[in-house]
């Protein structure tokens, strides 16, 4: 049903509502860190964000027209089980329908991306929400190669772990 819902519960006990629906308008994402050398970019994250730090998502958005289809306005992280939401994003339209987000910190615990916009088709906003859940890493393990590895030979590569 296409317009604004409104939907009221009244109860003494804990609830779960779950609303699925169909769009035109979709997006993926990875959480990504940046890498320097002579070709920087961008690598997707191996293993979960960390509560409280700042984070990189890179956001795939297609709308019923193509990626240009759709303006990015707002990106969010949103827990599942609180009312805290991380509202303090910087957008990068990276072109093609790549958007890159930082966040100032993710919060604690489970969380979803939420993505809200204007679909240029129809002339509406739209809001929608990732279909996973994420969750944040109590560890980090940092390991930094000081020299070239050679296939074959003993090599030897420091780490940290640091816990939260």
């Amino acid at each position: 049903m296409k317009g604004t819902w409104q939907i009221n519960i009244i109860s003494n006990q804990p609830y779960t509502l779950k609303v699925t629906g169909q769009s035109t308008i979709t997006f993926i994402y990875d959480f990504v860190e940046r890498f320097g050398g002579p070709h920087p970019g961008y690598a997707v994250l191996s293993g979960h964000p960390q509560a409280g730090q700042p984070a990189i998502l890179m956001l795939s958005v297609i709308g019923r027209k193509g990626p240009s289809s759709v303006t990015i306005g707002d990106v969010s992280l949103v827990t599942v089980s609180g009312p805290e939401t991380v509202r303090n994003s910087t957008i990068t339209d990276m072109g093609n329908g790549d958007v890159l987000v930082t966040v100032d910190a993710v919060p604690e615990g489970e969380f979803v991306v939420c993505l809200k916009g204007t679909d240029k088709v129809s002339g509406s906003d739209f809001q929608r929400q990732s279909t996973t859940q994420m969750s944040v890493s109590k560890v980090n393990i940092k390991a930094v190669a000081d020299k070239s590895m050679e296939p074959g030979k003993t090599f030897t590569l420091p780490f940290s772990v640091m816990t939260q």
